[in-house]
């Protein structure tokens, strides 16, 4: 049998050129469409380059605020108690040194509760689905707000230490005459006693504070050691261990605090009369009432830092897109 080639007719012929034509359009036309969506891209990627320029310089404005804030605050809370820890009482200002440092241990005390209850908030926050750069943020928060409270333990540690050892003082004294012999409670001994007692409270009450540092560090390393099992990535593991260890570290370190407590050094200091022991507890009154306006100026402007801080990394996150969709649209 033999092979019979059809030949194209003249309406194949016909249609060829145009089939032809029309493949060289449609590649043009996304060759042009690829073109223009990566000038899209270019162009969006611009405008948001330009958006976190503007959320940068809005987020270190207040950024320098919150620093300004915080120096005040230190500066405040460093120069009082350097002055407080090397004072103490006289017999003419009785207890009035003693109450102070008393005073300044509790203002001391609730700003360590202040940092601890934001380093809280953070550290949950850290457990949440967040991208990277949160996730770095919070992490740089709750470390410095971990390095305030230990600055702050240890200042309120300078006043305990601060506080006068017992001297060996006759309880009375004993006067003679050529007729009788007068005794007299020795008024040295009863303003050491007086004082003394009060002290001791002051060593009570950083004692029972670090025990009950110690019991919550304990709690905390028990709940990692829960999360622990639902760490999924060798980051989140790491990280879980390194906390796990710093708090080992804090529960040894408030051992050696909960001893010193204990001393009694009895540290040379200046003793100060009735009316300078007056103006000490008022100056500290007002310290305190200065802190307390500085600590809420802070937490507005962290409030507002946190939330210009978000834009700028929702901000970034989206540059980061357009680059990595720019990479692949190829030039």
């Amino acid at each position: 049998m033999s092979t019979i080639t059809r030949m194209p007719g003249r309406r194949m012929l016909a249609w060829a050129p145009m089939a032809m034509f029309a493949i060289l359009v449609v590649g043009a036309a996304r060759a042009g469409e690829q073109a223009n969506s990566r000038q899209e891209l270019e162009n969006t990627l611009q405008v948001y380059e330009q958006r976190l320029a503007q959320q940068q310089d809005r987020v270190d404005m207040i950024v320098q605020k919150l620093k300004a804030t915080d120096e005040q605050i230190e500066r405040r809370v460093e120069r009082v108690v350097g002055y407080v820890t090397k004072v103490t009482d006289s017999q003419a200002s009785k207890t009035k040194v003693t109450r102070a440092k008393q005073d300044l241990f509790e203002a001391i005390r609730k700003n360590i509760e202040f940092y601890a209850n934001e380093r809280g908030r953070r550290f949950a926050e850290l457990y949440r689905p967040y991208s990277p750069s949160v996730k770095e943020a919070l992490a740089a928060d709750v470390q410095w707000l971990n390095g305030r409270i230990e600055k702050r333990v240890d200042q309120a540690l300078a006043l305990v230490v601060s506080l006068p050892a017992e001297k060996n003082l006759a309880k009375s004294t004993t006067h003679y005459d050529d007729y009788s012999k007068t005794v007299k409670a020795n008024p040295a001994y009863t303003h050491q006693w007086y004082v003394l007692g009060r002290g001791g409270l002051l060593r009570d009450d950083a004692c029972d504070g670090l025990k009950a540092s110690i019991e919550r560090l304990k709690r905390s390393n028990a709940e990692l050691e829960r999360a622990m099992n639902y760490a999924r990535t060798d980051e989140a593991r790491t990280f879980v261990k390194d906390q796990m260890a710093r708090n080992d570290g804090l529960i040894e370190k408030r051992g050696t605090q909960i001893e010193a407590t204990r001393l009694q050094a009895n540290p040379a200091a200046r003793e100060l009369g009735s009316k300078a022991a007056e103006a000490l507890t008022d100056e500290i009154a007002d310290e305190r009432t200065d802190n307390k306006k500085d600590l809420a100026e802070w937490t507005r402007l962290k409030g507002e830092r946190d939330v210009e801080r978000s834009r700028l990394l929702i901000l970034q996150d989206r540059i980061d897109t357009l680059r990595r969709q720019l990479a692949g649209t190829g030039t």
